[in-house]
């Protein structure tokens, strides 16, 4: 479980931090696919590992692969809703679905080529559903090309190999040294698991409800926390992830 959690943790940062790269959803979708399957070629045990050998591990580990899954479509989903519509549940589970499947044929067949030659098929059966058919043949052009570029880089030896994978990478909306109230709500939660908004609120100096909002919106995009309430009128209890534990630890200690 300790691979599994750490590699989808780290995929989840990748994907997080590549998305605030881009302005569009397309091109934030795109970078963030692609350095995911990018990490897969650069560390291909990890990936047979938590991607194929993980079948014979039995239904509870599978189970926690899913769970893991789960926190990486909501990560997505998150990320492209404001821009796409009708982004259903459904949808997000049958699309991921085929990517995951995607990238299992390729590794069980043993393929050659690099994972990220998968990159346009998936851009375009993620897009799909949300784009006019001279949108879409766009999209995988772009997608092939970003894909080309990749691959050159790899071969030229200048592609990240990723030897930190078994470690956090920490996003930037907590190294970011102006980012001290971000760093203090996920302290503050650590230090207090079920604390409510308000409470994270006061204990980090945050006055307006919107701004400790948008802290905590940002803390779970990344994959951090996870808000739990006993429904509509009450408040929500955060806590934090194993990811968000794993990022706290590798966080430097804050000056006094």
């Amino acid at each position: 479980m300790v691979v599994v959690d750490r590699t989808l943790g780290y995929a989840s940062a990748l994907a997080a931090e590549a998305f605030d790269r881009e302005e569009g959803w397309r091109e934030g979708m795109r970078a963030a696919v692609a350095s995911c399957l990018d990490f897969l070629d650069a560390q291909p045990q990890v990936a047979r590992v938590t991607v194929v050998e993980i079948l014979a591990a039995g239904p509870r580990m599978l189970d926690h692969r899913e769970d893991a899954n789960h926190a990486f479509r909501e990560l997505v989903v998150t990320k492209i809703e404001g821009d796409v519509p009708h982004v259903w549940p459904l949808a997000a589970r049958t699309m991921f679905a085929s990517v995951l499947g995607a990238v299992h044929m390729h590794l069980a067949t043993r393929s050659p080529d690099p994972i990220v030659t998968l990159l346009p098929g998936l851009m375009g059966t993620l897009t799909a559903p949300f784009l006019t058919p001279s949108e879409l043949e766009r999209e995988v052009a772009s997608s092939q090309g970003l894909a080309e570029r990749l691959i050159a880089r790899r071969a030229a030896g200048r592609a990240p190999l990723h030897d930190g994978w078994a470690g956090p990478v920490i996003p930037q909306a907590l190294a970011n040294p102006r980012s001290h109230r971000t760093r203090r709500a996920l302290r503050h939660i650590a230090g207090n698991p079920g604390a409510t908004s308000s409470q994270t609120a006061t204990a980090t100096g945050v006055r307006h409800p919107s701004q400790i909002s948008s802290i905590l919106a940002r803390l779970h995009r990344h994959g951090l926390i996870h808000g739990h309430s006993d429904g509509p009128g009450h408040p929500t209890h955060w806590h934090l992830t194993a990811h968000g534990h794993r990022t706290l630890q590798a966080l430097p200690d804050e000056r006094p």
